[in-house]
């Protein structure tokens, strides 16, 4: 945020004007590029198109008692009053907003007092063979709200509770981040032998890393939307889930996945356990969740979905 330049983005809003005048809508997403295209609207006025807002998410540093209520996120304190300002003003001047979940819709509704509809994004689906399910795996950026420390603690508690599944299963953990290096030098203080960091993996071997999990577990903190759900299940790949933020519009707890309190270990290691002793149960969690994936979460559907939505909003035929 050490690089937030106004004046920058109203230079941006002016050069951007011309080149916008002439499409019907048009469709920021990520900060700050809706205030971009308020610059644009300030600068066409009535010539302006329909600007319709996809938000993945409020940015959380400027509405923290909204975003993170409970302090889950371990944002370091910022305060820009005059950034609030204008993110206010411009969303305040966009004509409408579409939300990737109702998690997000309702933030947004709570804090720009806005309207919001939601149309749940897809994922892009690449096959693959079956593999030998063997090991839990998390796929993830390794940061604080992401809440990987919480599979560590999990693993001690197995360790003492359940050796076989232990000594039989692997935690493999696939992703980067600010938190690794803590987190490894944790793993090996607490001697915690069977945790796996993988770091980063290309995309095209993800599907493989997905189909050949027990399960995935996914416990971020009030995540807003979130893919790798989606993406494990269309591998037919149990998922073990947080009940917080958007993750339960898409996991159907006891039907699709297992959904539990992020911030409880015993909770969690329970649903391991589940999963590891009930191959059948796992087998119809990881079934029921590509058949939702394939009714629900395609790219296609979302595309389409999403259009129907631009043009209902816009008026635009």
């Amino acid at each position: 945020m050490r690089d937030v330049n106004p004046k920058e983005w109203l230079a941006l809003g002016e050069d951007l004007a011309p080149k916008l005048k002439d499409f019907d809508i048009i469709n920021p997403h990520n900060f700050p590029s809706y205030i971009w295209a308020y610059y644009v609207k300030l600068r066409l006025g009535e010539r302006s198109s329909a600007i319709i807002w996809y938000c993945h998410e409020p940015l959380r540093i400027l509405y923290r008692e909204i975003t993170d209520p409970k302090g889950f996120r371990f944002y370091s304190k910022y305060n820009n009053p005059e950034l609030k300002t204008i993110d206010m003003k411009a969303v305040s001047q966009i004509d409408h907003i579409v939300c990737n979940s109702r998690f997000t819709a309702n933030n947004v509704e709570k804090i720009f007092n806005r309207a919001a509809s939601v149309c749940h994004p897809g994922i892009n689906m690449v096959e693959t063979q079956d593999c030998d399910r063997k090991n839990f795996r998390m796929v993830t950026r390794i940061y604080r709200e992401k809440n990987v420390e919480r599979i560590i603690n999990a693993m001690v508690l197995i360790r003492e509770t359940r050796p076989d599944i232990y000594e039989n299963c692997s935690f493999e953990i696939v992703g980067e981040g600010a938190d690794e290096g803590r987190l490894k030098t944790l793993v090996k203080d607490i001697g915690i032998s069977n945790i796996k960091f993988c770091g980063f993996i290309p995309d095209k071997e993800l599907p493989a890393f997905y189909a050949g999990a027990k399960a995935i577990v996914y416990i971020p903190l009030d995540e807003p939307f979130g893919l790798v759900p989606l993406e494990a299940m269309f591998h037919k790949t149990p998922v073990i889930a947080s009940n917080q933020g958007g993750i339960p519009e898409k996991v159907i707890n006891g039907v699709t996945g297992i959904l539990i309190d992020p911030v409880v270990i015993e909770v969690l290691t329970d649903a391991m356990q589940r999963i590891y002793d009930n191959p059948q149960l796992a087998n119809e969690l990881g079934t029921a969740g590509r058949t939702r994936v394939l009714e629900r979460f395609t790219v296609d559907s979302f595309i389409n979905k999403l259009e129907k939505k631009f043009f209902s909003l816009s008026g635009v035929k």
